[in-house]
């Protein structure tokens, strides 16, 4: 079996006037969005009009932190710690952060896919807003439950992709100002025209990348695009996710997949208006795939082109880019390093830790088989299990794959304290604000800033 591959799979996981007045007055009262105010948001969304064909938001199980509690909503059944909420059908409240929320995202909770939402990292988002955040969550669980019809994107190309290459990157510029110029464009012909050269320039980029580099932009364009594409028709915002003139940097290659994923599906409403209804039946062709076979018949005529000085100009940000990549790589490592307080490092000199959940959003490869989490990281092995939550990490490759293949050691710096170190049941029990971890058949050394863990 493919244990590369497996892990993977594993952790990829019109506004009513009604809906209009009661988020405006959420908002006139100042008042914090609550879990139920979502609940009931993503109800009034989902009876507004079909958002996608056979989708309902509602079908679906939510979960909610709000900074305090965790509620979870339409699951089947109770799971262990949550307790009903009177009045309310099939809705649950667990007292304080549960495990499974750490992320907007869709994940198994009892065995149900279910959707999750932190409310508490919103900010100041309108009502409307959170909840078709949470439609887009829940478009997730749809999906996941139409595997066929959805393959995901395989996140260990995101590590290996090739976002130093200042060839590629001009073409991937030109692209997005391409599509970019098909959606601003006034008369079907030029839409048709710009889109054409969208579809010309990333032949000429994907004959260059490697093909699970091709496949992941595809799969993400897919998911994420799609799921991005019913945000903003929930949120009634149409340029929630749009393109921006200057483009998307070098290592920004999952919010370049949203925009253009967004971008594929509006010129498909176009030129193919049957799509999601193709698509929902069992095509399975990628976004650019279909709005190629519906440009299809005008090939004989030239789409319009870039001038030789915007093409030069486009090349001349790729360079920088790719510099760019190089010196923040240097730079964040530095900052990791420069870090004060205390250090933990965890050392696997047998079997190899094991990613098993990550944000994908907050990570920086920095070459040479490091990869820099600066959010969320979890790891483990038959004899390990630790996670590292709202602190910087550094994981060291134990092969080829900077992630996926075993990771050798783990570093966090940073840390408030000294953490308590305990022995619970035969395991070595270590817990500090941002880290916890328990270990079988490990040695604890004492360092002068830390602890080194190494498992034996």
């Amino acid at each position: 079996m493919n244990t590369r591959w497996l892990i993977a799979c594993l952790l990829t996981l019109t506004m009513g006037l009604a809906a209009c007045a009661v988020a405006a007055a959420a908002e006139d009262a100042d008042e914090a969005v609550t879990a139920f105010d979502v609940a009931d948001e993503v109800a009034r969304i989902a009876a507004e009009g079909e958002l996608w064909p056979g989708y309902d938001p509602t079908d679906f199980p939510l979960a909610l932190y709000d900074g305090k509690d965790t509620y979870l909503f339409n699951h089947p059944s109770p799971l262990e710690g949550f307790v009903p909420v009177e009045g309310r059908e099939r809705t649950f409240i667990y007292t304080g952060q549960h495990e499974a929320m750490r992320a907007n995202t869709g994940l198994d909770l009892g065995s149900v896919q279910t959707a999750t939402v932190m409310l508490d990292m919103m900010g100041d988002k309108s009502l409307r807003a959170v909840a078709a955040v949470a439609v887009h969550e829940l478009f997730h669980v749809y999906q996941a439950a139409h595997r066929g019809q959805w393959p995901y994107a395989n996140e260990a190309e995101l590590f290996t992709y090739p976002v130093a290459d200042a060839g590629i990157l001009t073409l991937r510029r030109l692209e997005a100002e391409a599509l970019r110029r098909a959606l601003d464009a006034e008369q079907p012909d030029e839409r048709r025209g710009w889109a054409q050269r969208a579809l010309v320039l990333r032949q000429e980029r994907f004959v260059r990348m490697p093909e699970g580099a091709v496949q992941y932009d595809r799969g993400n364009e897919l998911i994420e695009g799609t799921a991005h594409y019913i945000q903003a028709k929930a949120e009634h915002n149409p340029d929630l996710v749009m393109i921006p003139p200057e483009g998307f940097g070098a290592e920004q290659m999952r919010p370049r997949t949203y925009a253009v994923g967004n971008a594929l599906a509006l010129l498909l409403d176009e030129f193919r208006p049957v799509w999601k209804q193709q698509r929902a039946s069992g095509d399975t062709a990628a976004l650019d795939e279909m709005l190629r076979e519906a440009l299809a018949g005008t090939e004989g005529v030239e789409p319009p082109d870039f001038t030789a000085e915007e093409r030069a100009a486009k090349a001349s940000m790729a360079q920088t880019d790719a510099e760019a990549v190089v010196g923040k790589r240097e730079e964040m490592k530095s900052s990791f390093l420069a870090q004060q307080g205390f250090t933990v490092t965890v050392m696997a000199s047998g079997e190899p830790l094991w990613p098993q959940g990550f944000d994908p959003m907050n990570v920086q490869v920095l070459g040479g088989g490091e990869v820099l989490h600066t959010r969320w990281v979890r790891l483990g092995s038959d004899d390990a299990s630790l996670e590292v939550l709202d602190r910087w990490s550094l994981t060291e490759a134990a092969g080829e794959h900077p992630l996926f293949d075993g990771v050798r050691s783990i570093t966090v710096r940073g840390l408030p304290g000294k953490p308590l170190v305990s022995m619970v049941e035969g395991r070595l029990k270590v817990e500090v604000a941002g880290f916890t971890g328990e270990f079988a058949n490990a040695k604890v050394e004492a360092m002068e800033d830390g602890l080194l863990i190494t498992l034996r």
